[in-house]
């Protein structure tokens, strides 16, 4: 079962700041690439390119993902991978730009699995916005969710959703 660990009595919420994130990222970086400086910006500064599109680097990435540790950090690798693969001596926008892509593919893939037993039709329902653009009027959703179900006849669970029940989902 893929949500076994969503079942724990007497667990606890953390909610992350920016601050604590980037405080938390950077001390793995150290610790990781055997640094003695112990300043954020000292460790972040020089291994990331300081704006992607007009935002810090920081901000840039943070922004994409839910403020989960796991998540910067899988964002995190897959710039520093672009920028090995480059041969860049540091991360680069273009490098953060391009782990965008293979973040967000390693994140639709998360979340499907995470709620597949839930929501067995879920994929199909996140891949009806693939190359359409960021936002839709409710008519433009409820037509572009009737074309998925039309490519999409075989997919019962998909089939009986009403357009309300796949936004609270999405939601």
């Amino acid at each position: 079962i893929h949500d076994g660990d969503k079942f724990h009595s007497g667990e606890e919420r953390i909610v992350w700041n920016k601050r604590d994130l980037k405080h938390l990222i950077t001390m793995r970086a150290r610790v990781s690439a055997n640094m003695v400086v112990n300043d954020v910006d000292e460790i972040w500064n020089p291994v990331f390119e300081r704006k992607v599109n007009g935002n810090t680097s920081f901000d840039y990435i943070i922004d994409r993902t839910l403020h989960k540790p796991r998540e910067i950090i899988q964002f995190c690798n897959s710039a520093l991978a672009q920028a090995q693969d480059k041969k860049h001596q540091f991360i680069q926008a273009q490098d953060i730009l391009g782990a965008e892509k293979q973040y967000s593919v390693w994140k639709l893939k998360d979340i499907v699995s995470e709620y597949a037993v839930q929501y067995p039709f879920l994929e199909e329902a996140l891949f009806m916005f693939q190359g359409f653009k960021p936002q839709l009027t409710y008519g433009e959703f409820e037509n572009r969710l009737k074309e998925t179900k039309d490519k999409l006849q075989d997919n019962l669970e998909l089939q009986k959703a009403t357009t309300e029940k796949v936004l609270q989902i999405l939601f």
